[in-house]
């Protein structure tokens, strides 16, 4: 039993589902989104180097420190840094970030398939409904707006929405040897057009996890396992 005032029945402690990557000592994760209306001045909203293309809905996240939690892809040892897909992604500078997102971001000037460029992970949100027995797979948003046919405000089903998560080896300057798992893209670099102009929406989003590579390395199949989820830490 959990002692009072927040009393109940409580459990074993939890089993990871992901065999393949675990946290690190030094591991702690974010994701935030941030909507960037026409003739937004945000820092957020605008890219360094780059035009950002308005309106969109900026995303960005980081996990420290995730290493191997067994012998596979990209994985040596059991301890080394998670990297199944160790091909230059879209983020050249993102080794070592820490707790920021790497930069520079992926935009929707680019290529949509060049934001998935060796992604290593999958940032979903929840809750479950994915194949049964996976452990992951997410509806993702829901979105309620007029951009229907015949016109009318009107709540969408459920859809997915997967956001390329790419690793690298953390910067030796750091004090773990996990990687650096991360993304900072927007929404219409993902699926283009999905934030129009004029168009007002309320989307809900569901509990973000992030999912492994599965035992294959490969994101985005039928073996990828929850690796974390969305909550707080009380230490």
């Amino acid at each position: 039993m959990h002692n009072s005032p927040q009393s109940g029945v409580s459990c074993a402690p939890p089993s990871p589902l992901s065999s393949v990557a675990k946290w690190g000592s030094s591991s702690i994760g974010f994701m935030r989104y941030v909507v960037c209306p026409v003739g937004a001045t945000a820092a957020f909203c605008t890219a360094p180097g780059a035009a950002m293309p308005l309106p969109d809905d900026r995303i960005t996240g980081n996990v420290t420190d995730v290493e191997c939690a067994a012998v596979g892809p990209g994985c040596p040892s059991v301890g080394a840094a998670y990297d199944p897909n160790p091909a230059a992604g879209p983020y050249p500078t993102s080794s070592g970030t820490g707790s920021t997102a790497p930069t520079p971001p992926c935009l929707p000037s680019s290529p949509s398939s060049a934001c998935f460029a060796s992604r290593d992970m999958t940032a979903l949100a929840g809750p479950f409904c994915g194949p049964s027995g996976s452990g992951g797979g997410a509806c993702g948003y829901r979105i309620t707006d007029n951009d229907n046919s015949p016109a009318a405000d009107a709540t969408v089903s459920d859809q997915q929405f997967a956001v390329p998560v790419d690793c690298q080896p953390s910067n030796p300057a750091k004090p773990y040897t996990g990687s650096d798992c991360g993304f900072n893209t927007t929404a219409n670099a993902l699926i283009p057009g999905l934030v129009k102009s004029g168009k007002a929406a309320v989307i809900e989003i569901g509990e973000v996890q992030f999912l492994d590579g599965g035992v294959d390395g490969v994101p985005g199949n039928e073996d990828d396992r929850v690796f974390a989820v969305q909550g707080i830490f009380a230490p």
